[in-house]
């Protein structure tokens, strides 16, 4: 399950835009990061990067790696434990939702 109910939860709790859709080293993953593993984040080095998406982006080969300067897709500045806790709270309720949906439906 890839965050379920997402959308919701990131226009509940992000600031900043997303990359294109596409999360790497932004506020959503920084903020879950936070609140997993804070000792593994550093945050002085958090800068905002939204690199020029190449128009053929996803149909050559260009890597995702080879656009941003920081690695960053976003912006990591606004991120915090806060955030990344009640996200991480939100999205768990939602799996164990689904799974006693699911759960529900073998029994029954």
């Amino acid at each position: 399950m890839f965050y379920p109910g997402m959308q919701a939860v990131y226009d509940e709790f992000m600031e900043s835009p997303t990359w294109g859709g596409m999360f790497h080293a932004c506020e959503f993953e920084t903020s879950l990061m936070l609140a997993v593993r804070e000792d593994l984040v550093h945050m002085e080095r958090a800068v905002e990067e939204y690199p020029k998406r190449p128009l053929l982006y996803g149909m050559d080969n260009t890597s995702i790696g080879d656009l941003s300067q920081s690695g960053t897709y976003g912006n990591p500045t606004v991120a915090d434990q806060r955030k990344g806790t009640e996200m991480l709270n939100r999205f768990v309720e939602n799996i164990s939702s689904i799974i006693r949906a699911c759960l529900g439906e073998l029994e029954g």
